[in-house]
């Protein structure tokens, strides 16, 4: 669980590494908690269901804000995992491109952990 809360307390640290264990754990117990949140409130987050206003301001201002909490801080822990791998920030952008840029990007993710002398720092140091 240490991870977990390395992933909350260190949303706005750009400049460290997360290993594979404190990227991946994080993502998948969000994934973990958007499904029971689903499943407890009846949320399906289907988009297709969402008239057009509900799809421009969202269900509310509250999830709407914890979504984008959620969004930030798994941002900057792929910048950090990239870090871990020695890669940089930049290539985030690769998510932009369709399919190929994901797989890439997936790859890059799972790549192992690198000795890096930009990023030295772990983000549990930071």
């Amino acid at each position: 669980m240490q991870e977990y809360r390395e992933f909350w307390s260190k949303m706005f640290v750009w400049n460290a590494s997360a290993t594979q264990r404190q990227f991946w754990l994080p993502y998948f117990i969000n994934i973990l908690i958007f499904i029971l949140i689903g499943f407890v409130t009846g949320i399906d987050f289907d988009p297709s269901k969402l008239n057009s206003v509900q799809a421009l301001v969202g269900h509310n201002l509250w999830a709407s804000l914890i979504s984008f909490a959620f969004w930030l801080a798994n941002l900057t822990v792929r910048a950090r995992r990239l870090h871990d791998a020695d890669h940089s920030n930049w290539w985030i952008l690769l998510y932009l491109l369709p399919i190929i840029g994901w797989i890439w990007f997936f790859i890059l993710l799972i790549s192992p952990s690198t000795q890096s002398t930009r990023w030295p720092r772990n983000q549990t140091q930071a």
